[in-house]
């Protein structure tokens, strides 16, 4: 599902706020009242937090106390799996403020995997195929045990196994969101720009993102929806943080996106601290438990030196900062620096050597 901690827990992904503009202009009015433990589908109140439970709890480690709103994993790490404890999941996510949602695992199709519409040689036909299929297969498993859950989160990671190719992945990507759109389906990815990046290049189906910030806790969480760089075209509306089981916060609706960057960084690139990220941390090694080095302040320049590097949560990229000092960061939190134009030519003195030919 999600990323394995040092502790051997292992998170999931369902992240796809339910945080639409109209639905969340309503609630702010005050038009449609939601009594409390009521079950209505509109999303979690923006400010509120919740859980995301899967197959690693199964059968009863859950969390104590208030639901809030919970999203639960329908498979068991790979699209086109169980989890088998998704009835009892859900029914204990019932016991929050709104009605659950659930997230499905998204991969590439094996080796072995056909479809009578394409070709043997046309991959993009067969990942089209693949994750329409996947989609279906959730649904399906879904509807035995709830009908009526209407949000869907894709688990979008490089964890899980994927073709170098990414209009390749990107086919996926889309056959599973046809399929859900065209049931009804309100549905978001749950990645980072890195992973979507790398893995679906630059499609953009411009869908609510919810994203793992391993270092966000409750208190800060609102600051991590202003500095959390979006993907795919969408908008963050949900943070995933966690204490003993992932928890989630449901974005205000006024967080915006910072700009995404063209690219994954790579050895040479000039980057910069993206906007509203604040300080960012430059650590000993490619992991949040190592040492901070030096705190870089959004806007400052750094030189990358070596390749990104996927640890845990995050994407790590070697840089040497503007001070000179050499540490890792976090690549979804740096953006491309613009590459300096040369003046016009009526501003530059220009000499010829005419003697020498």
């Amino acid at each position: 599902m999600l990323f394995t901690l040092s502790s051997g827990r292992f998170l999931h992904s369902y992240k796809r706020s339910l945080l639409r503009l109209g639905t969340l202009a309503v609630i702010i009015a005050g038009i449609v009242a939601v009594p409390s433990g009521a079950h209505a589908d509109n999303g979690p109140l923006p400010g509120s937090f919740g859980y995301d439970i899967s197959y690693p709890q199964c059968p009863s480690n859950l969390p104590g106390g208030t639901v809030g709103f919970a999203i639960i994993g329908v498979n068991g790490g790979r699209a086109m799996t169980e989890n088998r404890c998704l009835s009892s999941q859900l029914a204990w996510a019932r016991k929050g403020d709104v009605a659950p949602a659930v997230y499905v695992n998204t991969n590439s199709p094996p080796q072995s995997y056909s479809s009578a519409l394409c070709s043997t040689s046309d991959n993009v036909c067969r990942a089209h195929q693949y994750g329409r299929q996947a989609a279906q297969y959730a649904l399906t498993y879904v509807g035995k045990h709830s009908p009526a859950v209407d949000r869907y989160w894709l688990d979008v990671e490089t964890m899980n196994t994927w073709s170098p190719d990414t209009v390749e992945n990107a086919a996926v990507l889309r056959g599973m969101i046809e399929v859900l759109t065209a049931e009804g389906k309100t549905v978001g990815i749950y990645s980072t720009n890195y992973q979507f990046t790398r893995i679906a290049g630059r499609y953009s189906p411009g869908l609510d993102n919810w994203v793992p910030r391993p270092e966000a806790r409750r208190e800060t969480a609102g600051d991590f929806c202003r500095s959390s760089p979006s993907f795919g075209g969408g908008r963050v509306v949900m943070i995933q943080l966690w204490y003993t089981f992932d928890e989630n916060y449901a974005c205000p609706s006024q967080a915006l996106p910072p700009p995404s960057p063209a690219r994954p960084l790579q050895s040479g690139d000039r980057a910069v601290v993206a906007p509203g990220v604040g300080c960012l941390n430059l650590r000993g090694g490619t992991g949040v438990t190592f040492p901070i080095l030096d705190c870089m302040k959004e806007g400052m320049t750094v030189s990358v030196t070596g390749s990104p590097v996927t640890r845990g949560q995050y994407n790590w990229v070697p840089i040497s900062s503007s001070s000179g000092v050499a540490g890792w960061a976090a690549a979804d939190y740096l953006t491309l620096a613009p590459v300096r134009a040369d003046p016009p030519l009526r501003n530059r003195v220009v000499v010829v050597n005419v003697a020498g030919g």
